[in-house]
This record gives structure tokens, sequence and C-alpha cells, in this order.
């Protein structure tokens, strides 16, 4: 389906040169810089960007419509979204806005917009996104005084963290112009601190690595953090705005890499991929009989990282997740005797319940995103590498085979093209609803995002829409494939019935 205007959701707005140029990136900068003003103390805004080849354009944009509104703004340059988050808290800013279409394809761009919540860097709340979106459509932008711009090296004073970057590129003879190595640096030293003593036991192990950033905003840090941890890395896909492949890390989309990476020896321990803006990792496994990699679902990252956490935190502890992760971190929690808390799709919703129930882990399976509260209140791909490669040192007994002692579900999915406004949405999933009600083995269902139903067998199916783009998705999810596609064809001929009513 075309998309005819610019994508508004929770995650900011996303959408091509066509339906969302840079004037329109500006002005609903200008809508959050307005609305920030209301919400928030303070005068100082964060800005940081991707490597899409457009994103220099729009940050200047961004950048201008802050100052114009009054706010004093401190330039980040080429960062990670949760770089972004965790820079927030280090300087007590009031906010952040972040260029970047994150997983969607090369052709679109996008901003995302932060607050500060009660000291950490978070997305917008459901109603206050609402509020920042009523902004914009009224055109009542604030005008004031112009900030000041000022990069983020000027600041080199205020923090003391181990100059990990300049070492690592200086050491390694790479010449890449990195003149915001001080964020950079804070944020890899706050993962370092969070390891503890398995810093050592990872180091130990001497991993083999591939690490595909796909020429986003994580070159040069996942090379940085890695080197750090005595892994030995094949980097790949580390020119930064070189993208040879789709940008969003699916298992579809690494065939290509997967293949490549079968002719290398030795043969490496894990496959790291992430999207552009470093906020998901997705895995790739070899299989010892077949010596074929294979791209893991998304779904695998946060459940290995979940068993992992776990397995050293006492009973009672709480992970939260979204309801479009599998149902495996259910039967991890459960093996734990560990609370397992579900949220709507969407960053903040997770963070949310993690800052407020004390969450030992949390994040969303669904788009391989990890998030380690004492590092930051964002899905963060550094994260997620540590303790992947902390499970696999503390098993000993290779991904596969972790992967193999995971619990096994199939899932469906199909996306539907849909047009349908929220109304007219709410409508056909209340149809949906009554349909699934009739059916004898439910277990219970439930509307806070989209549509979930739960079967006394341990399937389960969620219908929703996308927060990022123009489709519906139905999620089925099952210990049997056939079972898995069997709900997903149930859901689309309703859905096709209830559309030609």
């Amino acid at each position: 389906m075309v998309q005819t205007q610019e994508r508004r959701s929770i995650s900011g707005i996303r959408g091509t040169a066509e339906t969302f140029p840079p004037s329109k990136a500006a002005d609903y900068t200008k809508a959050f810089a307005t609305l920030l003003r209301e919400i928030m103390p303070g005068n100082t805004v964060l800005a940081g960007m991707d490597t899409r080849p457009a994103s220099g354009d729009y940050a200047v944009h961004v950048i201008e419509s802050l100052r114009e509104a009054g706010w004093d703004v401190v330039d980040l340059g080429i960062v990670p979204t949760p770089t972004v988050q965790i820079a927030i808290a280090k300087f007590e800013a009031a906010g952040g806005v972040v260029v970047t279409a994150s997983h969607n394809p090369l052709e679109y761009n996008g901003v995302k917009f932060l607050q500060n919540r009660q000291g950490h860097g978070m997305f917008l709340t459901t109603q206050q996104i609402a509020q920042l979106f009523a902004v914009y459509d009224g055109g009542r932008f604030d005008v004031r005084r112009k900030g000041e711009c000022r990069p983020v090296a000027q600041f080199a004073s205020q923090f003391d963290d181990p100059p990990y970057t300049t070492e690592y590129l200086d050491r390694c003879g790479i010449e890449l112009p990195v003149d915001n190595a001080v964020i950079l640096d804070h944020h890899l030293h706050r993962v370092v601190a969070a390891m503890g003593n398995e810093l050592d036991r990872i180091r130990g192990m001497n991993f083999r690595v591939a690490m595909d950033s796909c020429g986003g905003a994580g070159i040069p840090m996942n090379y940085v953090f890695l080197d750090y941890v005595y892994c030995n890395v094949e980097r790949v896909n580390d020119a930064r705005g070189v993208f040879p492949r789709p940008i969003e890390p699916t298992p579809g989309n690494l065939e290509a890499l997967c293949t490549a990476l079968a002719g290398h020896a030795p043969p490496y321990d894990v496959g790291f991929v992430t999207d552009c803006d470093n906020d998901r990792c997705v895995l790739i496994a070899r299989n010892p009989e077949t010596g074929r990699y294979v791209a893991l679902e998304e779904d695998y990252t946060f459940a290995i990282a979940v068993e992992h956490v776990l397995s050293g935190m006492p009973r009672g502890s709480t992970v939260v997740t979204n309801w479009s992760t599998s149902q495996m971190l259910h039967d991890i929690a459960s093996a734990h005797h560990a609370n397992l808390r579900r949220a709507p799709t969407g960053e903040v919703y997770t963070a949310s319940e993690a800052h407020h129930y004390l969450a030992g882990i949390a994040g969303e399976g669904s788009c391989a995103g990890v998030m380690d509260p004492r590092v930051g209140m964002g899905r963060d791909v550094l994260v997620a590498i540590w303790l992947i490669l902390g499970a696999l040192a503390r098993r000993g007994d290779g991904l596969h085979r972790l992967v193999q002692a995971m619990p096994r579900y199939y899932k469906a999915n199909r996306d539907h093209p849909t047009n349908r406004t929220p109304q007219e949405l709410d409508v056909l999933l209340h149809k949906l609803q009554v349909h699934y009600a009739q059916k004898a083995n439910i277990l219970f269902i439930n509307r806070e995002d989209g549509l979930i139903v739960y079967f006394n067998d341990k399937s389960r199916i969620q219908i929703r829409a996308s927060n990022t783009e123009p489709v519906l998705r139905l999620r089925a999810e099952a210990p049997d494939k056939a079972q898995a596609e069997a709900l997903v064809e149930d859901a689309a001929r309703a859905m096709s019935a209830f559309a030609a009513d």
C-alpha cells in the first residue's frame, strides 16, 4: 500500500521524503519544543541522529526548531537512540530528539521524541504524544529568544569515563572521525560498570564474533565494546552510511549474510546484527552438525537474555515485556519463579512498567530489544551483546544448543496493509473479539494491545495495528507449526468476512 502521509505513533513520526520532508520534521519538533516547555523544567534539549543519507539535513531543521523555541541544544552527532536516552540522564536535560527511522527502509526518515522521566531518558507517554499532535495540528508553536547550540565535545570536562573509543581507533589504525567520543564512552562505561565480575568471565572465553552494524549509528561503538571484552571480531557492514542489505534485521533479510559467514574459518560463536539506530539485536547461530549459519527469530535475543539474568537473581524478581513477545518468556519466568508483566507494544510502555515495578530486566522480544535499568531505560544493543555473551560463557555449550534448550513455540505471521482509521480498526477488533469469544477452548481475551486471544492448548494470536507502518499485524504462536498457521488463516478469513459486511 502506498503511504500518502507521515506515520504518527507512540514511537514518533516516520515517512518518505514526499510524505515527511524536513519542513514537516521541523514543525513536529516545534510542537515538541512547545509541549516540553509545559511539562518539563530546565532549558536544555539533546539532539542526535542516525546515518541515513538525509539525516544530516533533517537534524539541521530539528536543531534550528529547538533553538527558535528558546531551547539550548547539545548536538550529540551520530549516536544510537539508547545513547541519547542515557545522555539525557547525564546532562539532566529536559528531553531529546533523535533523527531516525529506526528499522524502516532506507527511503524513510523520522524523528523520535524523548523526555526526562525521573532521571531516565524515555519516550513520551500516550497522553503526551497526543498533546504533541494537537499542538502540531493547531500550529501553536512557541517562539522565544533563540537558544544556543553546542557540540557535545565542548562538554568533555564534565566526563571522566575511560577513553574506550579513541584507544580502540588508534590501536586499530582506523581513521573514522568521531568528535562525540565523550558521550559514546559514557554509554560504554555504564554497560561495563553494570557487568561486574561477568566482564572477566566473558573475557576469558575469547569468543569469535561477527558483528553486522548495518552501516548505522552503532559504528564504532559495537566494535569498541566487543574488542574491550576480548572478542575476536569480524566487522561486517562497518562503513557509516553504507547499507548493503535491508535495514531491518529480520531473518529473511539476513540469508546472504548467513551464507557469507559459512565460508569463514574457524567458525563464529555468535553473530550479532543490528538496525540503523542500534536498539535491536538479532542473533546468528551456527549449527555444528551442518556448519550452516541461521538468523534466529527476534524473540530469542530477549529470551536468552532473560534466562541468563534470572539464573542469577532471587525468586520473585520481575521481568517486563510487551504482549507481542513470545510465550517463551512465560515458561522461562515460571521456571525461575519470577513475575512476568506484559505491556502494550511500544518502548515507552515497557520502560514505564519496568521503572514502576523495579524490574531486573525488561525488553521487547518481538523486536529483539533488551533493557537493563541500571544502564538506561531504552532498548540497547550493547546490553543485548553483553547478556548473550554472558549466557554463552555460563553455559559453555554453544548458541545452537542454548537455543535448543529454550521452550519451543512456532510462529505464523502475516501483515495486512490497511488504511482504516483508528475508529474503524476498533470496530473490526470488536467484531473479531466476538468471533473468538464463541470458541470453546478460550483461556482468556485481552484488549490492552489490539486483540490478544489465549487458548487452553498454549497457543495464542494477536491482532494489532503497527506503530510504525500502515499495516495490521497478525501474530500467532503455538507448540505446533500447523496450529499456528491455522490460527492466522482463521483470523484472515474472519477479517475478510467482516470487511464484506
